[in-house]
């Protein structure tokens, strides 16, 4: 007997897939190969699933970084306005220090008035 060539648009579909171990498993007859086709058709259902959930995960850590990085932008915009104050506060009370501290002009005014005399 001899192979006959493909033609060449002629097209071998993926060979482990779940459609293939399916279709396989209608062609094997024995006992062993059909436990086995289940047994492989079960893990590529479990493999979806496991994608399926993965892309559950992903998408709710996803939206778990945008909440927190809002959060953040928030809790920034909080802290900049609050070192804000907190800096005139500091400035205020150093220019105040700066205008006691100051030379004055005028009388001097001792407080114990028997130096005076």
């Amino acid at each position: 007997m001899e192979a006959t060539p493909f033609p060449k648009d002629f097209f071998l579909g993926p060979p482990f897939t779940e459609h293939g171990v399916t279709m396989m498993a209608s062609v094997l007859k024995s006992e062993t190969a059909i436990r086995m086709n289940i047994a492989i058709v079960r893990a590529f259902v479990s493999l979806r699933q496991l994608l399926v959930n993965k892309k559950e995960v992903y998408e709710e850590i996803n939206d778990l970084r945008i909440e927190v990085f809002t959060r953040l932008g928030e809790y920034d915009s909080q802290l900049s306005a609050i070192y804000d104050t907190i800096e005139n506060l500091l400035e205020e009370k150093s220019i105040q220090k700066s205008w006691n501290e100051r030379d004055r002009i005028g009388f001097v005014i001792t407080e114990n008035k028997n130096e005076n005399k």
